[in-house]
């Protein structure tokens, strides 16, 4: 994998009128192209750059060297391309993030900096023990059933009890 190639255009319209598949296929006759990434455009043609990876090093390579020439123009927009480095600002690209970097952020500082966790997060707030049992939810379809309490009639000889009783 190749590294990552800048793409800007060179003149007042930036990328504005370049896409993505026409940058693709333009960028493909010097090898594979395995990863485009070009965002909407700002606005503003300094600010929009794309950014191409090729599969293999030498492929890129010729690229950038023809890129770099000034003679590159893609549907009539002239446009200019370099290695992508970090020191141009922003963040580093996803292969050189350092995992086990210590992180200061909210958590962190709200922890006391240390970056160890609170003693517990369970919800019982040091009562110690079991958790509590869980409420006793009452099924209402199944005193209905039985004939306990559920219904209409409460006791006051309905119909359908004057039937039952035989009265």
């Amino acid at each position: 994998m190749s590294q990552f190639i800048e793409v800007v255009g060179n003149s007042e319209e930036g990328l504005m009128r370049v896409t993505r598949l026409w940058l693709k296929s333009f960028m493909q006759q010097w090898g594979e192209v395995i990863q485009i990434h070009k965002p909407p455009t700002s606005g503003d043609p300094r600010k929009d750059v794309a950014t191409v990876r090729f599969a293999r090093q030498e492929d890129a390579e010729s690229a950038v060297e023809y890129l770099r020439s000034g003679y590159a123009v893609l549907n009539g927009t002239p446009i200019a391309g370099d290695w992508k480095n970090a020191a141009r600002g922003g963040r580093p690209s996803s292969g050189v993030l350092d995992y086990d970097a210590p992180v200061v952020d909210s958590r962190s500082i709200l922890a006391g900096k240390s970056g160890a966790r609170r003693k517990s997060r369970s919800r019982s707030r040091g009562r110690g023990g079991a958790p509590p049992p869980p409420p006793a939810w009452r099924d209402r379809s199944d005193s209905r059933r039985r004939g306990g309490g559920g219904g209409r009639s409460h006791g006051r000889g309905g119909a359908s009890e004057r039937r039952r009783s035989g009265g």
